[in-house]
């Protein structure tokens, strides 16, 4: 029989929909760090800038533009809004403890991969390994920091530990856990010898054994004629019975 719903399996989807949420928001901090890293490292590189975004986000909304069009607003906007969506990967993601450097790493992988899928999806960008090689170290260079910036605020808006036991349990709260585990504890029956781990119960548990095992009746001692009348020697093939000795 399965058990019946509780108040934590049904808020399930309410726990991972904030953790999303606030995903979301850490993503937007971590898009405003890759971006302060991108202007300075424009203003060392004068490499220029990329509307590849933009054209990504109109041509998905069914409004393409060409290559030579550079939609600024259009570009913020879905530099802006892939940050929020990707971070609340990182959200549910701390929320369920996976966190660190590991996880991080991970989500830069999945920050890549989600901009090169609709980008060459939609035929605004082109395979990376077309790009120059400074370029393709520049870009991961970039979106791992935006992961890292995600990943540690995240971290810190959702506590792991708590978030997570709340996933993850299918019964009452960990209150009410704890005192329903205890309780049925104190009413399982002691095996006969168990001795409880407490020091103030193992005295008066073996007292009670002392008494128990007073009660059994102690076994009559044998007659003194069965002794006389046991043999001191087993007779043989070439020995007689009646030769044998009697104590």
């Amino acid at each position: 029989m399965r058990p019946a719903p509780t108040r934590a399996t049904a808020s399930r989807p309410a726990l991972l929909a904030a953790a999303a949420g606030r995903g979301a928001l850490a993503g937007l901090v971590g898009v405003a760090a890759m971006t302060a890293g991108e202007l300075l490292e424009q203003a060392l590189t004068h490499r220029p800038d990329s509307f590849v975004p933009g054209r990504t986000l109109r041509t998905l909304l069914g409004r393409p533009t060409g290559d030579g069009e550079q939609p600024v607003l259009w570009n913020h906007a879905m530099h802006w809004g892939t940050g929020a969506a990707v971070g609340s990967i990182a959200g549910v993601w701390a929320a369920l403890g996976l966190r660190g450097l590991r996880a991080q790493a991970a989500h830069t992988a999945v920050r890549l991969a989600f901009d090169q899928t609709v980008e060459n999806a939609t035929g605004a960008g082109a395979p990376p390994y077309t790009w120059p090689r400074s370029e393709q170290v520049v870009d991961v260079l970039h979106k791992a920091v935006y992961s890292l910036v995600t990943g540690r605020v995240a971290e810190r808006v959702l506590p792991g530990a708590a978030s997570a036991g709340d996933l993850r349990r299918t019964g009452p709260s960990a209150r009410g856990s704890s005192a329903l585990v205890a309780g049925q504890a104190s009413r399982t029956p002691q095996r006969f010898g168990h001795r409880p781990p407490s020091r103030r119960s193992s005295r008066g548990s073996s007292q009670r054994v002392i008494r128990v095992r007073s009660r059994v009746p102690r076994s009559k001692p044998e007659p003194a004629w069965t002794a006389i009348a046991t043999p001191t020697c087993r007779p043989s093939d070439s020995v007689t019975t009646a030769s044998c000795r009697t104590r």
